[in-house]
């Protein structure tokens, strides 16, 4: 039986004991018979123990209900917390898999990106297009594993758009002459250049239509001079190194790199971090 039920029961009884003794009470002021004092005595008695036991009792299942209660409370708080718990774990849960989901298509994207931006640079020579191409995705990243992937393509195409910036500053700087082979043994000037071409005594021969071995000749011309520090010397072949290696000559990106540091020794690192085709790059 539960506690609010014996409680009913008890108060229910104490209620017709007590109704009961006030009869009996009456009875006895109401008469100077002392026959029946001495009847409804004992039954006096006998209610008032009653009585004071039952309302013990109840003072008991006051607190057994109380201490119940409490009980329920605690464990009601214990529940709710658990459940708010396991709550956030799960919330942390989704958002740790909807982060590690959004870090594979991001990366994957970057992979996109330094493939198409590979192809503009080794089928058109477009260093610019190239730069532009993943500048543009890195406003669009948000994960740190992503831009950290992203920033190795990007170091690697302005390492080699640098040593066309710098090949189009030194030529109209200072022309080269005979320093265009075009064909057949027959050397030309190279007179200008600009983004788009060099300019020789025969017209405007696009970046994109210079071999890498013409390229690496007009390159080493410029660099060999004393005004170039070894820095932007370093740069150089290693812009070179990236070119062969892009184009599949890793035999000849060996020899570049090997001389980037030689040119300066601590290159070596950034050329391991930006080489294609390597752990540390995409």
């Amino acid at each position: 039986m539960r506690s609010r039920d014996k409680i009913g029961k008890l108060s229910a009884e104490i209620a017709t004991r007590h109704k009961d003794a006030n009869t009996m009470y009456a009875q006895i002021m109401g008469t100077d018979d002392p026959a029946v004092a001495r009847r409804h005595v004992p039954d006096l008695e006998s209610s008032l123990g009653f009585m004071e036991k039952a309302l013990k009792n109840i003072d008991d299942l006051v607190d057994d209900a109380r201490e119940a209660s409490e009980k329920v409370a605690t464990i009601r708080s214990t529940t709710e917390k658990t459940r708010a718990e396991e709550k956030r774990l799960a919330e942390e849960k989704a958002a740790a898999e909807a982060h590690a989901a959004l870090i594979v298509r991001e990366r994957e994207r970057v992979r996109e990106v330094e493939q198409q931006g590979t192809g503009m640079i080794t089928s058109e020579f477009n260093l610019e297009g190239a730069v532009e191409l993943v500048e543009t995705l890195e406003e669009e990243l948000k994960t740190e594993e992503s831009k950290k992937d992203l920033s190795v393509v990007r170091d690697r195409f302005h390492v080699i758009l640098g040593l066309k910036t710098f090949l189009v500053r030194e030529i109209n700087r200072e022309p080269m002459r005979f320093g265009y082979d075009s064909g057949r043994g027959s050397r030309q000037d190279i007179q200008s250049a600009d983004a788009e071409a060099i300019s020789v005594q025969s017209g405007k021969v696009p970046w994109k239509d210079i071999s890498l071995q013409k390229l690496s000749g007009i390159m080493v011309h410029y660099v060999s001079g004393e005004r170039v520090g070894p820095s932007r010397r370093a740069d150089a072949y290693m812009a070179m190194a990236f070119l062969c290696r892009l184009n599949g000559a890793d035999a000849a990106a060996d020899k570049f790199e090997a001389k980037a540091s030689f040119a300066l020794p601590n290159a070596q690192e950034r050329i391991e971090r930006l080489r294609p085709g390597t752990p540390e790059a995409p």
